[in-house]
């Protein structure tokens, strides 16, 4: 089902705001494919405009946002670049400050680790941050779409009842842009390279086993490779069955990050293989398996966010949905009392 034409056009001035900037982390091609592959394999029920038949697209389009937007001033982008990274080293530590394990529930305090260190969360990378973050604010967005349906449904006055579809409608193109930026982040911290010191060669660390130091390995693997060897089909055959998990967002972006952490080694062993120099099944059987792990975490996360949503509050006063379908009109919730 197609997404309506002002929810489409408003989305393409969207994804026409932004149009400069680097273009890393799995390149333009590797994220739009997994961000719009995990919006393919969402289950039927999940709202409609989710499913639409153009969603892959925009999503896949929308992935892009975080790596477009880049350049575009120096405090933008000394906020925003260190969200696309972690540096985790071989003593599974954060530059040396906390583990996955002891990282904070907010960045002011995982900052604070940090300094004590010597180190800062723009210098070490705050990748996780940004994933729970954008699954929050989904959560946020879903709560509020799924309040406006029902009270479009309950209003007895046609013009409260226009209102509230109209604001489902903005809710709808909200969703559909926070997701897709937010799923830019959890493709990012299924590259190993994102979730390492030894982010671009091995670097100026201990190095017995002689792994490469080139500079620009980072490219050429995430990039060059991905876009000239990688298809559809690889990832698609290697996504995982829907995972669901009984924990915190925080704990599930730990175990994410964890298990791309756990490739670095594999990763640099196959680069003295040559494996990701040109066609190679076993660099391609690697690559597409990283996609495929970022393809099934943001379909489950969506879910979890999903399901979350039943029973957050929205606006102000506060109200959750059971009250709505309860009968409770949420009109000074969400537009204000005056």
């Amino acid at each position: 089902m197609p997404l309506s034409a002002p929810i489409t056009a408003a989305l393409a001035g969207l994804l026409l705001a932004s149009t400069s900037g680097q273009v890393l982390a799995w390149g333009s091609y590797g994220h739009r494919m997994i961000s719009g592959m995990a919006m393919e394999l969402l289950p039927d029920d999940l709202p409609a405009f989710l499913r639409a038949e153009d969603v892959p697209y925009l999503i896949g389009e929308l992935s892009r946002e975080p790596d477009r937007s880049r350049d575009a001033g120096f405090t933008h982008d000394s906020e925003r670049n260190s969200a696309h990274w972690l540096n985790l080293d071989d003593e599974g530590r954060i530059n040396g400050g906390p583990t996955l394990a002891e990282l904070p529930e907010t960045r002011e305090a995982y900052d604070t680790l940090l300094r004590a260190v010597g180190r800062t969360q723009y210098s070490a990378g705050y990748l996780p941050y940004a994933m729970v973050d954008g699954w929050q604010q989904l959560v946020k967005d879903f709560a509020y779409w799924r309040i406006a349906v029902a009270a479009t449904e309950n209003a007895t006055d046609t013009g409260l009842a226009a209102r509230f579809a109209r604001d489902r409608a903005l809710r709808e193109m909200l969703i559909l842009r926070d997701l897709g930026v937010w799923s830019h982040f959890v493709a990012d911290a299924s590259n190993p390279m994102h979730a390492t010191i030894h982010s671009d060669g091995w670097g100026d660390y201990p190095n017995p086993e002689g792994y490469s130091t080139e500079q620009g390995f980072h490219t050429r693997f995430e990039s060059v490779f991905v876009g000239e060897n990688i298809d559809r089909a690889e990832v698609l055959q290697r996504v995982p069955s829907p995972a669901p998990c009984d924990c915190g967002i925080m704990d599930r972006v730990r175990a994410h990050l964890a298990a791309s952490n756990d490739q670095v080694i594999p990763l640099y062993e196959l680069e003295k293989l040559d494996a990701f120099a040109g066609p190679n099944p076993i660099g391609e059987d690697f690559v597409a398996a990283r996609m495929a792990a970022a393809v099934g975490e943001i379909r489950d996360m969506i879910l979890m966010a999903w399901s979350a949503s039943e029973h957050m509050v929205v606006g102000f006063p506060f109200i959750t949905l059971p009250e709505v379908e309860a009968g409770a009109a949420p009109t000074s919730s969400l537009f204000g009392p005056y």
